[in-house]
């Protein structure tokens, strides 16, 4: 019975800690509404300042002409991407990752950016930590970088009630034709419900069942 106990508890904390999609935008119709989201979270619609979300290619993007041409200025800057998403009321939110596409569209030359993410239990402008960051050209045309994966495994992402995500991007130059973009972002973790006292009382009875049929077991052994 111990051991039937005890295999029930493990695949019990296995269970609820299997990392899953909590919420996903894909831009679908150049909508900024979640197109996945966990039945016991509130994703709020996908914000992006000064630009705009396509139709056409069903991505987010900023102008050129509205990005900053330095870090600072655009992690303080009024250009950016912005995510948020809150656990409902008595559930907590266990993050493990992010993961999106990002890239450029150049409407003739080719340009260098950079692009920033910040996150709010860390902060969000100049003075803050970056999460993530790449600089890199833009080439010709539209091209994306696909499924950057950022790890959100730190003891800042756990236990949470809610999460903001910030994209910033600087380039070389000031072309309303060319645009920098993200695109099929996917937050990924646990979405936890906070135990009831009731609960948690009951959990407690029962490990102490399960050590108490462990100490008699060991002095039945020994008494043999």
């Amino acid at each position: 019975m111990k051991t039937l106990i005890v295999t029930s508890l493990i695949a019990a904390a296995a269970a609820s800690s299997q990392a899953a999609l909590i919420a996903q935008y894909t831009f679908a119709g150049a909508s900024p509404l979640a197109t996945n989201v966990d039945a016991n979270v509130t994703a709020n619609p996908f914000l992006v300042t000064n630009g705009a979300i396509s139709g056409t290619t069903n991505a987010a993007y900023i102008p050129t002409s509205n990005t900053a041409s330095t870090q600072n200025a655009a992690l303080d800057g009024p250009s950016y991407f912005n995510m948020h998403v809150e656990a409902a009321p008595g559930y907590t939110l266990n993050l493990e990752s992010i993961v999106f596409d990002y890239g450029s569209y150049a409407n003739g030359a080719s340009f260098n950016y950079s692009v920033y993410l910040q996150s709010d239990p860390l902060g969000l402008g100049s003075g803050s930590s970056v999460i993530f960051t790449n600089s890199l050209a833009s080439g010709s045309g539209t091209i994306m970088n696909t499924d950057q994966l950022v790890s959100l495994a730190g003891s800042e992402y756990q236990d949470i009630t809610a999460i903001t995500l910030r994209w910033s991007y600087s380039d070389s130059i000031n072309v309303s034709g060319s645009n920098v973009r993200l695109d099929n972002v996917r937050l990924n973790g646990t979405v936890t419900a906070i135990p009831e006292p009731s609960q948690a009382i009951a959990f407690l009875g029962l490990t102490s069942l399960v050590a108490l049929l462990y100490v008699r077991r060991r002095r039945s052994k020994r008494e043999q």
